[in-house]
């Protein structure tokens, strides 16, 4: 059977890393999941003291199920695509910064001190983003390897 022409061009010790340097991706990992955790707690804490966040409704469970999990959705994505060390993990993460915010953005009446706790998590997450990018290979590391 024969070989693709990639396996031809790169063979498989030779390829170029397609995703961040796994250093780079474990610690985009470790971030998104203590900002999930954080959102956690966040959502717990204001339902404890009575200024629910929006994806919980009141002290009634009142808002759906799945909105429970809306928040928690980008930290998992970004942990996923950083975990399998995707070429966009960089630009999932972003996104899940951007989704964060949001998600607190949204929150701004309802329950302030949650809100800015949100949008503090989503700030914290584009800066790990911009930390990550570091971890990006270059064309010249690839060269340098031949």
């Amino acid at each position: 059977m024969q070989g693709s022409v990639r396996d031809a061009v790169f063979p498989r010790a030779e390829r170029p890393r397609r995703g961040l340097r796994a250093p780079w991706a474990g610690l985009l990992s470790v971030g998104w999941i203590a900002i999930g955790v954080s959102l956690v707690g966040i959502g717990a804490a204001s339902r404890q003291i009575g200024k629910p966040t929006w994806w919980l409704g009141d002290a009634v469970p009142t808002a759906p199920t799945v909105l429970w999990i809306v928040p928690v959705l980008g930290p998992f994505a970004a942990v996923m695509s950083a975990h399998r060390s995707v070429r966009w993990a960089l630009g999932v993460s972003v996104l899940c910064s951007v989704v964060t915010g949001a998600v607190g953005a949204v929150d701004l009446d309802a329950s302030p001190g949650a809100a800015r706790l949100q949008l503090m998590l989503a700030f914290a997450g584009a800066l790990l983003t911009a930390a990550a990018s570091a971890g990006r290979p270059t064309r010249q590391a690839h060269e340098a390897r031949r």
